[in-house]
């Protein structure tokens, strides 16, 4: 292969790790992107987690943070002065123009947080000259789901895609913000290590979105005496749905006839303790993961 490098192990920490072809798209596209299905029965992976609010006003509350922090490149001065050094090329990235199109704040913001979410922030630092060996002229936020890291002959190499083609590149040229990490070169994935207890947040909040979509009402069953041909089953079931479902059908009175009875299967929020566990997720488990108020 071009750029030598066609086997690598995921990024992520898993406890089995297994090889990845680099040239196997549909298994990146499946380990990184996807998301795997928590015990609460809903699919954690970055789109569900940014999505639900706990979890990204804690982001955004740490990633502004951190985006605001004066950040300078300084250069000695005698035995204990320094100044900043303003004609160092890496110092209009951090405190100007990361790249062409992306301010220093933003790119530091995004940087942040890809590590809260997905353990790890990467970029691709671009320098002048041939074969890319110059002064650095840009820093291009690398997509932290398709990024392998080998460690090669004594130095690290971090292997991606960029435009459809795979790449492996130096660790001279790549910026790496980690979190805490197993090896202390990996951060550790929210997702995969907070799967379930992100899981039951996601979940409890779908539940209050079709709980209210239904019309604040319960599912059951319909039972009817004796025996519906499938046609009257299909306009029963088609009725009952147009009179009971949705916000504007809510608390309207049913008129059941036949013998028909409807029991609920459902259970009653007050009696799951709807409330208190999305207020345990937003005050306990959210600001456990994030280390926020």
């Amino acid at each position: 292969m071009e750029y030598g490098c066609t086997i690598a192990v995921a990024a992520m920490p898993q406890e089995q790790p297994q090889a990845i072809n680099l040239r196997d798209a549909d298994r990146w596209h499946q380990t990184f992107n996807s998301g795997r299905e928590s015990l609460a029965g809903v699919k954690v992976n970055h789109k569900s987690v940014v999505g639900y609010p706990a979890f990204w006003r804690g982001v955004n509350l740490l990633a502004n943070g951190v985006s605001g922090l004066p950040i300078d490149v300084f250069e000695r001065e005698g035995e204990a002065d320094r100044v900043i050094a303003k004609q160092h090329p890496a110092q209009k990235l951090i405190r100007r123009l990361a790249s062409p199109i992306q301010h220093a704040r933003q790119f530091q913001k995004t940087m942040q947080g890809h590590a809260l979410i997905f353990g790890n922030g990467f970029a691709w630092i671009e320098r002048a000259g041939p074969m890319n060996t110059g002064k650095p002229v840009a820093m291009w936020v690398m997509d932290p789901q398709q990024m392998l890291v080998r460690f090669i002959d004594g130095e690290l190499w971090y292997c991606t895609a960029i435009c459809g083609e795979q790449k492996k590149l130096p660790g001279r040229d790549v910026l790496h913000i980690a979190g805490l990490s197993h090896d202390g070169i990996v951060g550790y994935s929210a997702l995969d290590t907070f799967r379930e207890a992100l899981g039951l947040g996601i979940a409890a909040q779908q539940f209050g979105s079709r709980f209210f979509g239904q019309g604040a009402n319960m599912g059951g069953l319909l039972m009817v005496p004796g025996h519906f041909d499938e046609e009257k089953i299909r306009n029963t079931m088609a009725a009952w749905g147009k009179m009971a479902e949705g916000m504007q059908n809510s608390h309207k009175v049913a008129l059941l006839q036949d013998g028909a009875k409807f029991i609920p299967t459902s259970i009653d929020p007050n009696a799951g303790q709807f409330n208190e566990t999305r207020d345990f997720e937003v005050r306990a488990v959210i600001a456990n993961i994030l280390g926020v108020p």
